[in-house]
């Protein structure tokens, strides 16, 4: 019976991709269409919620199974790819499984279950691909990706305003936005979505264009798109963000400054300056509450509904608008449909068990990250920074806005994305990350002085 086997062999499985160009565009492809189908790009203009009398949303129903194509592809093409190469993304994604368990959990007692169940198919899909595109492009080139799906976003959204403010901008007609009537909203339906976007590309844009590449003209039109979507989307939330975009920055860019002993000054800084800032008289003079947002009577709202459930919340995904939605409608007569604040949705969805499991693999993401800056290089250190920059911003803006933590939103989903990526950096998984051209040019232009510097560190 050997010598049957030694002399018919199975058949190989075949690898059809391998490390060369094929491999990387079709990774770009499937980047491309995770990003787009996660972000619900072009949503508005499709359909518009804050529309009267706009009919049955085809978009929603169409925008699962695309998902569901891009991660169901992603999974055939990892099987085809050789051995171990199915595996390799859920050891990636092994710092957020645990709330991806706990999302999963929660169908047992969620106000919708069909709605749980789909969205944690979802998560799990999303993170697996991620994985696999962390895997297969290295950081460098994954933040590249991004960058140039902002400067898309940026510029076809300045295009629509400009030249369809029916669509591009609020108006009176829009269903409770009177107090943002002329604001520019792009391709999305409400003006903080542009708002987070332009945060990111406003600074990342300037910071790591480097890594993007593409004509010089091209980069700077996305510039000043960026900064005008931002100023015209008259976000408060992503001005925020855009300050701790600048913040994060300037602590990590060099090695000196990140320091753990600097971090923790900064961080003591900033926690005199909220409270200097958060004092009454300062906040009365600003037309604001206590906390900068004006929305403390939701954040009250979210937590007497979080309250009824509070270890394993009212199903993932579906805890808002099954049962928070409907209370702050009732309970304050008020526009407003989620806590506007990320981290009480989540604690409304998956309780404090999905929180905690969530923080969890963010906080490992964030030490490995910060680890991987004080020993990187070239390209991959400062990828390593943008993705920490993308992270801290939305950690930030989770504080006024409910996207920044969720996966199918405005920009949520590259939290995620940033979280695997960095946690990515220091795993040591015996499974070296691609290294790029720009990476190695870089790497033997500092290889004479590179022992001395390293050692200093």
């Amino acid at each position: 019976m050997a010598e049957v086997r030694a002399a018919f062999p199975p058949p190989a499985m075949p690898a059809v991709l391998g490390s060369g160009v094929r491999d990387r565009y079709l990774c770009y492809a499937i980047l491309a269409g995770l990003l787009l189908g996660y972000g619900e790009i072009f949503r508005a203009l499709i359909y518009n919620p804050l529309r009267p009398n706009g009919g049955v949303e085809p978009f929603s129903f169409l925008a699962n199974y695309i998902r569901y194509a891009i991660c169901l592809g992603t999974l055939i093409v990892a099987m085809l790819s050789g051995p171990g190469a199915l595996s390799r993304p859920l050891r990636i994604m092994a710092p957020l499984l645990p709330f991806c368990l706990v999302a999963a959990a929660t169908t047992l007692w969620s106000a919708d279950i069909e709605v749980t169940i789909r969205y944690s198919i979802l998560l799990f899909g999303f993170l697996y691909v991620s994985g696999f595109l962390i895997e297969r492009l290295g950081t460098d080139r994954l933040v590249g990706g991004i960058l140039h799906f902002l400067a898309f976003i940026v510029v076809v959204s300045t295009l629509v305003a400009i030249a369809l403010p029916a669509m591009g901008r609020h108006d009176a007609g829009d269903l409770g936005e009177l107090n943002h009537v002329g604001r520019w909203r792009g391709v999305f339906s409400h003006k903080n979505a542009l708002g987070a976007y332009a945060a990111l590309a406003s600074v990342l844009l300037f910071t790591h264009s480097h890594l993007m590449g593409g004509p010089r003209l091209y980069v700077w039109l996305a510039r000043g798109c960026a900064l005008v979507c931002l100023a015209m989307s008259g976000s408060s939330t992503a001005i925020f963000g855009t300050v701790v975009l600048v913040g994060t920055y300037v602590l990590f860019h060099r090695r000196q400054v990140a320091h753990p002993i600097v971090l923790v000054l900064g961080f003591i800084l900033a926690l005199l300056a909220y409270n200097l800032l958060s004092s009454d008289m300062v906040a009365e003079l600003l037309g604001r509450d206590a906390t900068f947002s004006g929305r403390t009577l939701i954040w009250n709202a979210a937590i007497e509904v979080w309250s009824q459930s509070p270890w394993g919340g009212f199903g993932y995904s579906a805890g808002t608008p099954a049962v928070l939605g409907p209370f702050l409608t009732q309970s304050l007569f008020s526009s407003a449909v989620d806590a506007h604040n990320a981290y009480l949705d989540v604690m409304v969805d998956t309780g404090a068990v999905g929180l905690a499991a969530l923080l969890f693999g963010i906080g490992i993401a964030f030490l490995r990250g910060y680890y991987a800056i004080l020993r990187g290089t070239g390209a991959t250190r400062s990828a390593t920074v943008a993705m920490m920059m993308i992270l801290a911003s939305g950690l930030a803006m989770a504080l006024g806005e409910v996207s920044p933590l969720r996966l199918v939103s405005n920009g949520g989903f590259l939290v995620f994305l940033a979280s695997l990526a960095l946690a990515y950096r220091d795993q040591g998984s015996g499974h070296p990350q691609p290294t790029t051209i720009r990476e190695d040019t870089h790497k033997a232009a500092l290889r004479p002085g590179l022992r001395g510097y390293r050692s200093r560190i």
